[in-house]
């Protein structure tokens, strides 16, 4: 079952920082924007779109500048012999390591310029940013990154080569052997799902080829997929402004769908529209978000055959119509950083396992748990073992941290019982466990040991609830990171028949209600007992009473037994008070205050009270009988 996590944060772990903004997993103020800025400038076709060539000569110069995260890998060559290309960005770049592996294409339909442009920028901004961005090279340090910008050059090529001036709206590939004198195949109507419904007609610019992978281009993405085992495959198309999820053939749900649906929330909620946040892409499937249903396609075949994790880009561009195709060179940066962020978290959650095509698996949906972990002045603790463990379920996920002391969690790794909203997750790492909860977005940064950060440890004994700043507090012991001078307010409210006793640890106080600063580690107890009472025990006449236990005060709900002992010619009468009984001995529970009163009175003397009334009878029967005689 998907299960989507709806809670608002209320506890950070220990040492923890806020939730931060993001691009590429790092925090942004104004001087990172500026920064980012002055890197862009660097990017080569920034206010221009390449032809074949200079793409082709760009990936030379990008290999052989980083050869140890970069490689040229040959997919094959199209209908009119020109070779296709992917980079592969990856740390240990010419092994085959057991990593998720992610797939990216462009331009498989050749007039959608902007879409070579987003992959060659996304390219890009692995290989410059590795080693200074710590998302990113915690990526190229745990995926294999497969990235192919022009997997259809004939057409583009034909379709101007990227001078607007020359550009005719050409779609499909050149394959001029067709049933008829058109040329051309509609490359994502060529791959084999639903294929037979797909456009027979080769004069039309959907026409979806002589059979299933007829043309060369779809053979070679095919073949790459399968030899490669790709996790995680996006096919940029361009120009509606959406992300579109399986089945784009029909408008039936996946088996998937939920989880689609979550995961595309995610990436499009990291979106805009030429760079304005306030407007954000749309998903779906194809039918609802464009207006049709688009059988033989991409995305549909990968996650039918293999499994992976199957999306398709279409990128919004300013203008409508076949315009929309060639946006003004004034628009590429705005469109390639539209989505950029978010092709970063599909490569971010490429480890979700739905299945291999032939089984599917359900994992929950995606959330990512990221940040730094250095040690007390700062420095990044590397290769360190992490783990984070559901504390409702008691499944645990393990992680590592990299040579900067970074590390990620996918919380749709929790495959065996999943999460729910009001779970607890702890992350332990040597000797420091720190519990959190989550919240609704895609996920958070949850830096350990930053300095600046204090330790606040909160527990209770007894019976009672602690409220932090006004919320109550559940799951105690409880952790959290405060920076150095932040107050914390504290009230302490003991359940009924409990009182509060004070606090212990770092602050001592016998107010309910405190503030602490934070200026150092500060671990402290809230203390509850239960309420104690009074007893108060009196005698009338002459006696004592015995009790047991004898105290001063009694806990509540606790027992006493009382026994009442007359003196000699002395004898108990009743108890009275807050407990009546004619019992000498009986037992009290204190659940107040309680005054109890033993009652004696003197013993009678029971033969001379009889001998007196007899005689005092026989008095009174005389005078009787006198006053009847005389």
């Amino acid at each position: 079952m998907i299960r989507k996590l709806f809670v608002v944060a209320v506890t950070f772990s220990l040492l923890f920082s806020a939730i931060l903004t993001t691009v590429g997993g790092e925090a942004v103020d104004e001087e990172d924007v500026s920064l980012r800025e002055e890197i862009d400038s660097d990017y080569p076709f920034k206010d221009e779109y390449p032809s074949v060539e200079q793409l082709y000569g760009w990936y030379d110069e990008l290999v052989e500048e980083n050869p140890d995260i970069t490689e040229k890998i040959h997919l094959g060559e199209s209908w009119e012999g020109r070779d296709i290309w992917t980079i592969k960005i990856s740390d240990d770049v010419e092994e085959e390591q057991d990593e998720p592996s992610v797939l990216i294409n462009g331009n498989l339909h050749s007039r959608e310029w902007s879409t070579n442009q987003v992959a060659s920028y996304y390219l890009w901004r692995l290989v410059n940013d590795y080693g200074s961005n710590e998302t990113i090279t915690w990526l190229v340090n745990n995926r294999q990154i497969y990235v192919a910008p022009m997997v259809n050059p004939d057409g583009y090529i034909y379709d101007g080569n990227g001078d607007r001036s020359q550009a005719e709206g050409w779609r499909k590939n050149r394959n001029d052997s067709t049933p008829t004198d058109s040329v051309g195949v509609d490359l994502n109507r060529n791959w084999d799902i639903d294929w037979e419904n797909a456009n027979d007609d080769p004069e039309s610019y959907t026409y979806r080829g002589e059979a299933p992978f007829s043309e060369y281009e779809t053979q070679h993405l095919k073949d790459f997929i399968l030899s490669k085992g790709i996790d995680s495959y996006q096919d940029i198309h361009s120009h509606y402004g959406t992300l579109l999820i399986p089945w784009a053939y029909t408008s039936d749900a996946s088996p998937h769908d939920d989880l689609y649906r979550d995961l595309a929330g995610d990436m499009t909620s990291m979106t805009s529209y030429l760079g304005d946040d306030d407007e954000q892409y749309s998903y779906g499937q194809a039918e609802e978000e464009i207006g049709y249903s688009a059988s033989g396609g991409s995305i549909d075949w990968v996650y039918e055959k293999t499994g992976a994790i199957s999306l398709c880009y279409e990128l919004y561009t300013p203008d409508t119509g076949m315009a929309g195709f060639y946006p003004d060179e004034e628009y590429i940066m705005d469109i390639n950083l539209d989505v950029y962020d978010s092709l970063v978290y599909q490569a971010r959650i490429a480890d979700l396992d739905m299945g291999d095509g032939d089984e599917d698996l359900h994992p929950p949906s995606p959330y990512i748990v990221y940040g730094n972990f250095n040690d007390d002045e700062g420095d990044p603790l590397t290769n360190t073992n992490l783990t984070l463990e559901n504390l409702d379920t008691g499944e645990t996920l393990s992680s590592r941290t990299d040579q900067n002391g970074y590390y990620e969690f996918n919380f749709g790794n929790f495959v065996d019982n999943g999460y729910e909203i009001d779970d607890y997750f702890s992350i332990r790492a040597e000797d420091h466990s720190h519990n959190f909860t989550i919240d609704d977005s895609w996920g958070q940064r949850l830096d350990m040991n930053d300095p600046g950060y204090h330790q606040f440890t909160l527990d209770a004994e007894g019976e009672g609830t602690v409220e932090i700043d006004g919320e109550e507090i559940t799951g105690l012991p409880y952790e959290q990171g405060y920076m150095d001078g932040d107050e914390v307010g504290l009230k302490a409210v003991p359940d009924e028949d409990w009182e509060f006793d004070g606090w212990t640890g770092d602050h001592q106080s016998e107010e309910e209600e405190i503030t602490i600063t934070m200026d150092g580690n500060k671990d402290i107890t809230a203390n509850f007992e239960p309420e104690e009472h009074t007893l108060t025990v009196d005698t009338v006449g002459k006696g004592e009473v015995e009790i047991t236990p004898n105290k001063d005060e009694y806990e509540n709900g606790s027992e006493v037994d009382l026994t009442a002992v007359a003196e000699e010619d002395w004898e108990f009468v009743e108890w009275t008070g807050d407990h009546e009984s004619e019992e000498e001995e009986i037992t009290i529970t204190m659940d107040e205050n309680k005054t109890i009163t033993a009652v004696f009175e003197e013993e009678r003397d029971t033969p001379g009270f009889v001998l007196a009334v007899l005689v005092l009878a026989v008095v009174i029967s005389a005078v009787v009988y006198y006053k009847k005689e005389g």
